[in-house]
């Protein structure tokens, strides 16, 4: 694929004030724009594998991107655009077929960050592009979304293909999807539709109807009858350029080994003839999306779907571009335009999320459709993005944001408490007030449980949370006290929670100096099975472990010291707990459920069952990071809630 060449555009600098936020915090909410200049006009065809894209349609990429630049603006990360001109079919063959004449712009937003000593910023302080963490979406012409060519039987006059069947309604594209607006938002009602479960696709067509046909049984399996001489054709040119074409002996042999299972491959296809004979008009559905000459077997009937497969639509229609469109698709005049962009909600963060609600809320459909398709609508007139005036609202929320003081209530008066945060002055949805997160990754959000009351925060897999409000380093003594929540689970484990603390010193970006001396420790809440407590299956765990650097606590060259509690006040039946850690003098006690459990100095063991002596905070040493992590086992199907956090000084 060839692509025309990225310039830099320099991103301008937010200047937002943020309080105690650090400038890697600051991010997630920061409007930071295009890395990627807009596009300079094109004067000369492209041209590659015997294709040309003319001048013509390089310009209709470029008012692609010029209508995406107005639409959409990168929140939390960098975007990037740059053109695609598909020649090639995606797989090797010795006889070379070809898509269908297609182009498009690859869109993408990528993480930025100031961490790695300025890695990713380049001489002027400006942000670069993370290496490989971003997300792309794409607006293409004459493609479609989860497609497969059946590339040995297409020609220069046909483009057979499979194609996933539409997912709307399906139960794999999830629930929360499922739930929502079926034809995605009102923005869309107008055009034709499709979903799977990595992409939501807007199809923009004269008639909302694809130009492809679709192709009967009896079409799909005369065309790989036809195909079999050129299919062998292929496979000897396959082996002599494995064996070498002088080795006449080895050649020869292996070809017709392989020829033999292929013979009997044509044979399976003239017995579905006869099986299908009733039913060869009907169009092709396949159980396979890629559909090669040993897919052709009488069992399994590549033509049978079962049941599971029918109710979670997947199975594979075969369709093809005719001799006519492909010659179309040619042409200066697009046939379709194929807008696709992967699903994305709160959860997902700023920056995904803009980028999802831009495209599916604020991209022009109709001026488009009409640019392309019915061109003296718009003639004169140029592009505004739709519901503008939303789009400018979002846009300036995040520029005018500032600090947001955690949501403290019902903390009382006590001059000795440090945090006190049951988010209930938090929106259901939202993210939590005073806590930060990754820009990146799921993200945790404020809701509500069945049979508990208040409000929680839901935390999003792998992404940690941490409150930014709260003054550090902490003092020597002091009580975190927390509720941890898991949704019901029919498994041996729920939802799991680990909380994070440590001493190393910040740099100034926030992240920690684990170069210098310091300690951390995690404590793991996990809910078992109640099932499994009679069988030595039970893994519902409270478990506290210790390091520090250089390290103190160490046997057998293994660091640590730990502490692991059979957790049967957490379980599928008893699905909250009450958790708090008190530190006093460097020693950390545990207390579930209000009730003291464990010691360090008393009950924390080495990493071989040694005991551990003075297992306790070295002195002088003070905590400067703290936060919370989702890390369920089953994180998708379980979720796992905190609340009623506290921190008090002693």
């Amino acid at each position: 694929m060839k692509h025309s060449t990225l310039l830099v555009l320099f991103v301008i600098c937010i200047t937002t004030t943020y309080g105690q936020l650090t400038p890697e915090q600051r991010i997630q909410d920061s409007v930071i724009g295009w890395y990627s200049a807009a596009p300079k006009k094109a004067t000369t065809p492209q041209t590659g594998e015997g294709k040309t894209f003319s001048v013509k349609q390089q310009e209709h990429l470029n008012d692609i991107i010029r209508w995406m630049r107005q639409t959409y603006t990168p929140v939390g990360g960098l975007g990037t655009h740059k053109h695609g001109y598909f020649i090639s079919a995606g797989e090797y063959r010795p006889i070379k077929r070809y898509p269908p004449h297609s182009y498009g712009v690859d869109f993408r937003v990528w993480n930025v960050s100031y961490t790695y000593n300025g890695r990713w910023l380049d001489a002027k302080g400006h942000f670069k592009p993370v290496t490989e963490e971003y997300t792309r979406f794409d607006v293409e012409v004459n493609t479609l979304p989860g497609t497969w060519p059946i590339s040995w039987i297409n020609n220069d006059d046909r483009y057979v293909f499979t194609w996933e069947e539409d997912k709307t309604g399906s139960n794999l594209i999830g629930d929360e999807r499922k739930k929502a607006d079926q034809k995605i938002h009102p923005n869309l009602y107008p055009w034709l539709t499709w979903q799977n479960k990595q992409v939501q696709s807007i199809f923009l067509v004269p008639g909302n109807k694809l130009p492809i046909v679709a192709v009967t049984k009896g079409e799909l399996l005369q065309m790989a009858e036809e195909s079999y001489e050129t299919l062998l054709k292929e496979l000897k040119m396959t082996i002599e350029q494995q064996f070498g074409s002088s080795n006449k002996a080895a050649v020869e042999k292996a070809y017709e080994g392989r020829k033999k299972v292929m013979e009997k491959h044509l044979l399976n296809i003239q017995k579905l003839k006869i099986k299908h004979g009733a039913t060869l008009n009907e169009p092709a559905i396949v159980s396979n999306y890629s559909m090669n000459i040993y897919s052709f077997e009488t069992d399994p009937d590549p033509f049978v779907i079962h049941e599971l497969a029918l109710n979670n639509k997947e199975y594979y229609r075969v369709y093809k571009y005719s001799k006519e469109l492909l010659q179309k698709c040619k042409t200066d005049q697009p046939q379709w335009l194929n807008i696709s962009v992967p699903y994305k909600t709160k959860a997902d963060g700023n920056q995904e999320y803009e980028m999802y609600k831009s495209v599916i809320e604020n991209f022009n459909y109709e001026y488009a459709y009409n640019y392309f398709f019915n061109p003296e609508k718009v003639k004169g007139k140029p592009y505004t993005p739709a519901n503008e005036s939303e789009l400018k609202a979002r846009l300036d929320t995040y520029r005018k944001k500032g600090v947001e003081t955690a949501s403290i209530t019902n903390a009382g008066t006590s001059s000795n408490i440090l945090l006190a945060d049951d988010f209930s002055s938090n929106a259901e949805g939202s993210n939590a007030k005073g806590w930060k997160m990754s820009s990146s990754g799921e993200h945790s959000t404020i809701t509500t449980l069945k049979n508990e009351p208040g409000k929680w925060l839901k935390l999003g897999y792998n992404n940690s949370v941490s409150p930014f409000t709260l003054k550090k380093p902490l003092p020597q003594n002091f009580t975190i006290s927390f509720d941890v929540a898991t949704d019901e689970f029919s498994s041996r484990t729920g939802g799991a929670v680990t909380l994070y603390m440590s001493t190393f010193p910040l740099l100034a970006t926030g992240a920690e100096n684990k170069t210098k001396d310091g300690a951390w420790l995690k404590l793991t809440i996990r809910a078992g099975n109640e099932n499994d407590l009679n069988n030595n299956n039970y893994n519902g765990e409270a478990k506290l472990e210790l390091h520090t650097t250089p390290p103190l606590f160490r046997e057998n060259f293994t660091e640590g010291a730990f502490y692991t509690k059979n957790l049967t006040e957490f379980t599928n039946k008893k699905r909250k707990v009450r958790v708090q850690l008190v530190f006093n003098s460097g020693e950390i006690q545990l207390f579930i459920n209000n009730t003291k459990v464990a010691v360090s100095q008393k009950d924390m063991k080495l990493a071989y069952g040694g005991n551990c002596k003075d297992c306790r905070i070295p002195a002088g040493l003070f905590f400067n990071t703290i936060s919370w992590e989702n890390f369920t086992n089953n994180a998708k199907e379980t979720g796992v809630y905190i609340s009623n956090i506290k921190i008090e000084k002693e």
